[in-house]
């Protein structure tokens, strides 16, 4: 979000982001909604992409990363995290794939599901959720925003700590458990 302007809540924008000119409400597609009247920009606040990897290993393992991060942190999870600009939802959970758990090369990649979440930070949002195959299990170990990383029979996991991930992880289970 733009430094300044934004304080989390919907409809909340007081400056325009790109010539910095007071916004006023104006109703937008049935809305009402942020808009500024000198350059036209309005504010359309849209649920920012999640990407997660249920991540398997030859064995039938799951990789999961204990969260070393609010929110829920101490939590075992599909290691995930927002998609950045310019990039595809495989390659951003690849990418959080390799921070997260040290997990590189890969075989397999699978879309499961696109889920919603409502956030309290965020206030929603969209969770992609991928199928990956990991070809070299010993590269698993914890990464930027993880305290421990480790493989897991899937009948041992519990509850994932985000619903949209334990929709993901029960899906995977249904449709692409290998074993």
């Amino acid at each position: 979000m733009y430094m300044g302007v934004f304080s989390g809540k919907e409809n909340d924008f007081r400056f325009c982001p790109m010539c910095a000119a007071p916004l006023k409400p104006v109703l937008v597609d049935g809305r009402e909604r942020m808009a500024c009247a000198g350059c036209g920009w309005i504010a359309f606040l849209n649920p920012p992409p999640v990407v997660c990897a249920v991540c398997y290993s030859p064995e039938g393992m799951v990789a999961l990363i204990k969260r070393g991060v609010e929110p829920k942190k101490g939590t075992w999870c599909l290691p995930g995290g927002f998609m950045e600009l310019g990039e595809a939802p495989a390659e951003a959970c690849l990418r959080e794939l390799k921070e997260e758990a040290g997990i590189g090369s890969v075989g397999r990649i699978e879309i499961i599901s696109a889920e919603y979440q409502e956030s309290r930070r965020y206030g929603s949002v969209v969770v992609i959720g991928y199928s990956i195959e990991a070809l070299d299990p010993d590269e698993l170990c914890p990464g930027d925003d993880a305290e421990d990383a480790g493989w897991f029979y899937p009948m041992d996991i519990e509850d994932m700590p985000f619903e949209s991930f334990q929709r993901i992880f029960e899906l995977w289970l249904e449709r692409y458990f290998p074993y």
